[in-house]
């Protein structure tokens, strides 16, 4: 974490525009701050009512994701600029 939507979309292959936004909706997920990335994509992160909901104490205690999926993600973002780890906060964040 963060992550940005492309990267989700990436790793799952196929859009993700609806779950995105029923997680929002249902605070498990939120907007952390935006991607230095061309096009500025939202950057998202879990929330405390995400940890609580799936019995975990921290983000840190999250399974691990596939890493082969993972890095073939990584790696095409990064080609394209859509992983940029830098980030700055999104409207109303502080940094």
């Amino acid at each position: 974490q963060p992550i940005t939507k492309p990267a989700i979309e990436k790793i799952l292959g196929k859009s993700c525009d609806y779950s995105i936004e029923a997680l929002k909706a249902r605070e498990l997920i939120t907007e952390v701050g935006r991607s230095n990335s061309p096009g500025r994509p939202y950057l998202y992160g879990t929330t405390f009512r995400f940890l609580e909901h799936f019995g975990l104490e921290k983000p840190e205690d999250l399974p691990p994701l596939p890493e082969l999926d993972l890095a073939a993600a990584v790696a095409e973002d990064s080609a394209d600029g859509a992983g940029d780890e830098e980030a700055t906060p999104a409207r109303g964040e502080r940094e």
